[in-house]
């Protein structure tokens, strides 16, 4: 069985299974009811390539391609593309054709280009349903392929023109144009939504990883300034006499984050420590805290805050390039200190969140996943509890790695590796990618193997 033996190869690589729908840049969901036997994809589907990617990259990048390679029975020194096929050979082993009907595989192919178009999109199961007025429930379904669409219904027209209204507002028919092979000037309501019903139509061979990464370079194209932009009558400000010591939902951690950052902006500590691996819903979904954040972020790191920050690398591959392209501008200050775990860390049952204010405060919380109910976020004004926490925050970077380095000049050995793009030099070295911004003279260098992949994969297609 096809679960069987993804399970196995899972097992073998001593990997959880959110790392490699990190590497492979799917939904864990995705990989999580292929693993379960919830959804048997034909071995052609864009999700199987891209799980069969994320496993080969994962080996080569943790040394681990011989444990493949005799788990799939190849040799040791085949090439990539051989190793790949052998990976699939291995998973649909004994397998017959009768499990994979046509009906499955036009729901595969339609599940996977929608789930891929709501990720660029940046669109939400409980967003999307909304707008159709339909359960989320029902959205999911017809993302993971277990519901089909049937494309003469209003559900389609109405999905349809919905996905069509959103690519135009959201600007991302560039990125449509590249993952359908449609011709921009030829890409319309009509070509959209035929290639998204299109069992037929294929999703371009091309990493979505490709479209992250030139979102990045384009963001450190358009920002020229070193200091980012701040307004301080647009902070979280709120200070409270008498703060509560827990705080409920979104809401309560978004109460609780003002005071943090009230008591912050009026003392100024010499720095912050700050990871949180839940989704970021939380500041995004309420546009003017979100903007105030931002705003009180600059405030302080162009007060000499310095910001110490491990990223939860394992976030949807959206989600990660928004917080990668949110966070350039502060990065750029040289006051922002970014790290990643060396290995994954993140749980799949459990989330948490972790943010240090030294000077004597802090908001932790450890929540279900899966928990319907509000999470409970803990306010923290005991000294040694804070100190503690900052033990632990310590703890957790000596087992983290640098995200990105700033760096004054380039590593001359790599001089034949250079491409540029819209006013960006970008410069592959082995273990880390360069981006220089010509106008300006900055550098910024990204070190985590996914980010690297994906500007070595952009440059590729130049």
């Amino acid at each position: 069985m096809l679960s069987e033996r993804l399970n196995e190869l899972i097992i073998e690589l001593d990997v959880k299974k959110t790392y490699i729908a990190s590497y492979a840049n799917i939904n864990r969901t995705v990989i999580s009811h292929i693993a379960s036997g919830k959804r048997i994809p034909p071995r052609d589907s864009s999700s199987v390539r891209r799980i069969v990617d994320g496993i080969y990259q994962y080996a080569e990048d943790n040394d681990k391609l011989s444990i493949i390679a005799k788990n799939v029975d190849v040799d040791t020194d085949a090439t990539e593309s051989e190793i790949k096929e052998a990976i699939i050979n291995y998973l649909y082993k004994d397998m017959p054709a009768s499990n994979i009907d046509n009906r499955k595989k036009q729901s595969s192919d339609i599940s996977d280009k929608l789930n891929l178009t709501l990720t660029l999109l940046d669109i939400t199961n409980k967003e999307l349903g909304e707008r159709l007025h339909t359960d989320a429930s029902n959205i999911s379904r017809f993302r993971t392929g277990a519901r089909n669409i049937n494309i003469s219904s209003s559900i389609a027209t109405r999905l349809s023109t919905c996905l069509w209204n959103c690519i135009n507002q959201n600007q991302e028919t560039e990125s449509i144009s590249t993952i359908s092979g449609i011709p921009k000037d030829k890409l319309n309501k009509d070509t959209f939504t035929n290639w998204l019903f299109d069992s037929d139509a294929p999703i371009m061979e091309v990493s979505d990883k490709n479209i992250y990464a030139k979102k990045i370079i384009e963001a450190f194209s358009q920002s020229n300034k070193k200091k980012p932009n701040t307004d301080r009558s647009l902070v979280l400000s709120s200070r409270q006499e008498n703060i509560a010591l827990n705080f409920i939902g979104k809401e309560g951690l978004r109460n609780a984050v003002e005071h943090f950052f009230a008591e912050a902006l009026a003392s100024t500590p010499p720095h912050f420590f700050l990871y949180s691996d839940e989704p970021m819903d939380w500041m995004t979904e309420d546009k003017e805290f979100f903007i105030k954040w931002q705003n009180s972020m600059a405030s302080l790191i162009m007060s000499g805050c310095k910001i110490i920050i491990i990223h939860n690398i394992n976030r949807a591959n959206k989600e990660l390039m928004q917080a990668m392209v949110g966070w350039l501008p502060l990065y750029r200050t040289g006051m922002v200190e970014p790290h990643y775990f060396k290995e994954s860390k993140k749980s799949d049952a459990f989330s948490h969140t972790l943010f240090i204010n030294p000077n004597g405060y802090a908001i932790t919380s450890n929540a279900m996943y899966s928990s319907k109910s509000k999470n409970i976020y803990h306010f923290h004004t005991n000294d040694e509890e804070i100190q503690l926490l900052c033990n632990n925050f310590s703890c957790m970077l000596d087992d983290s790695l640098p995200l990105i380095e700033i760096s004054n000049e380039l590593p001359e050995e790599y001089e034949n590796n250079k491409y540029q793009f819209e006013g960006i030099t970008i410069l592959l070295a082995e273990d880390v990618v360069y981006l220089t911004n010509v106008e300006t003279g900055e550098i910024i260098g990204f070190k985590h193997p996914i980010m690297i992949k994906a500007f070595y994969d952009f440059c590729n297609e130049l």
